[in-house]
Order: C-alpha cells, then sequence, then structure tokens
C-alpha cells in the first residue's frame, strides 16, 4: 500500500478495548498510535 494511501488513527484509551482495537487495526493496515492518561511520579 503506497504511503498516501495509508490512514493514520490516535486511539485515547489504553484500555483493553483501546489496545485490541489498536492491534486489530494495525493488523488491517492502518498506523496507529494509543495513547492513555497517566499521572506522572514525583521526583522526591
Amino acid at each position: 500500500m503506497a504511503a498516501a494511501d495509508r490512514t493514520t488513527c490516535l486511539i485515547a484509551d489504553g484500555g483493553p478495548a483501546g489496545m485490541v482495537l489498536g492491534l486489530l487495526l494495525a493488523r488491517a493496515g492502518v498506523d496507529v498510535t494509543v495513547m492513555e492518561k497517566h499521572k506522572s511520579t514525583p521526583t522526591s
């Protein structure tokens, strides 16, 4: 598939449903990024 024909997808959920969706889309050839919100860890 040509680069111009590819789709980029952002999934804003790193839970089970988001990860499975990301896997299935990636297997179908879609460029996927999965993001998850998390609290930052204190450094002191």
